[in-house]
């Protein structure tokens, strides 16, 4: 395709149209990371009583009732028994905004017959710089699936941060989704 005058003044147009894009997305970054900020010490709270206050069983338990209520998250999960989605390796699943312009996942795993490792995490960035991934050691190629293979490979996947961290931040609600917080105000 040649280039004629007005293919050139589209191109202009779209190179301003594509730095407001970048410059919002770096903004939205810096709001988000902002508020991250804000409730870590709730979430490091909480985190904390999920490891260390209940068992294997009640967290399973506890994991089961919270992904009945978010589908986007079952769909990445191991089978187990070819009918039934397996969460029972997961012990935490964590996803946070950090400085940098970087976001990170961690899974902490319980013993489990897909992986040897204990902890997968990976780390991507907004700019151009390539993420820093977890080599798994795999058990048995039966738990390849899309949640697992999130953290090996090299791609930044900025859509499934966004259901990981989703999770994260809502995992007691979607475990009760009848909670009324009462934090809300009744002036607003």
């Amino acid at each position: 395709m040649s280039h004629t005058p007005i293919n050139d003044v589209l191109l202009e147009y779209q190179d301003k149209i594509n730095e407001n894009t970048s410059n919002y997305g770096l903004e939205d970054f810096k709001l988000k990371l902002r508020y991250h900020k804000n409730v870590a010490d709730v979430l490091e709270a909480r985190d904390k009583y999920l490891r260390e206050k209940l068992s294997k069983e009640d967290l399973e338990a506890f994991y089961k009732g919270v992904l009945m209520n978010f589908d986007p998250l079952i769909e990445l999960l191991p089978l187990k028994d070819g009918d039934t989605y397996d969460f029972s390796f997961v012990k935490l699943l964590k996803a946070e905004y950090l400085d940098g312009f970087k976001l990170k996942v961690t899974l902490e795993l319980n013993e489990n017959s897909y992986v040897e490792n204990k902890v997968l995490q990976k780390t991507f960035y907004l700019e151009d710089t390539m993420p820093e991934t977890t080599k798994i050691t795999w058990k048995d190629e039966k738990g390849k699936c899309p949640l697992l293979d999130f953290f090996e490979n090299e791609e930044d996947d900025f859509e499934l941060f966004d259901i990981f961290y989703e999770f994260y931040m809502n995992m007691v609600l979607l475990y009760n989704p009848d909670y009324i917080p009462n934090t809300v105000s009744d002036t607003i």
